[in-house]
């Protein structure tokens, strides 16, 4: 079966196909192909499938989302006056703390691809049942975040200014060789006054 993934996120591709192809296998899926769009939805892992269909929507835990929610609720904690309000937002802000960097777990996301895959198979929610054995899930199957390249800052100045030079270089050698063409064109034309 061949699976045609779009990833969105910054997780790995193959590990996310890994994982798809093994549930589908354990599902009994067999299929020509499949499409699997992998994205960011906040803070939880879900998704959706279209009942019959041929294509599963996986939302996946942005690892960002908690640092940004902290940063937003730090701007609520600073402009908000009331003490017990103040309290409430610290204890979310704590709270959101202990959340932060957190991964997709692979055993959700497991989950919720069978979910995802009943559909595809024509079931609703009530024709299916709720809990799926994801106890199979381990270490074989992680779901690891791709590894960011570092950018090679470029010269741009130094560049341009080579760029100029050899411009500059190509322009006076185009001078010289018209200038070369001019003076034997002269030298023709006295040669040839010289005759009438």
């Amino acid at each position: 079966m061949k699976i045609l993934l779009e990833n969105k996120t910054t997780y790995r591709n193959s590990d996310i196909k890994k994982l798809f192809k093994e549930c589908c296998k354990r599902d009994g899926i067999d299929r020509q192909w499949i499409k699997l769009v992998a994205q960011y939805q906040k803070g939880w892992v879900g998704g959706y499938a279209i009942i019959g269909g041929s294509k599963v929507w996986l939302n996946l835990r942005n690892p960002n989302f908690f640092s940004n929610e902290v940063k937003r609720y730090e701007g609520y904690l600073e402009t908000n006056k009331d003490q017990a309000t103040r309290d409430g937002i610290s204890k979310k802000i704590e709270e959101l703390k202990t959340k932060e960097g957190e991964l997709s777990s692979p055993q959700k996301v497991a989950g919720t691809i069978f979910h995802e895959l009943q559909h595809l198979k024509g079931l609703r929610h009530k024709d299916m049942k709720d809990n799926f054995d994801v106890s199979w899930v381990d270490e074989k199957y992680p779901l690891r975040l791709k590894e960011v390249k570092p950018k090679i800052k470029r010269n741009f100045i130094q560049e341009r200014y080579e760029k100029a030079k050899r411009h500059v270089k190509e322009k006076e050698s185009l001078i010289n060789r018209q200038q070369k063409l001019l003076k034997k064109w002269k030298s023709k034309v006295k040669y040839y006054e010289k005759k009438i």
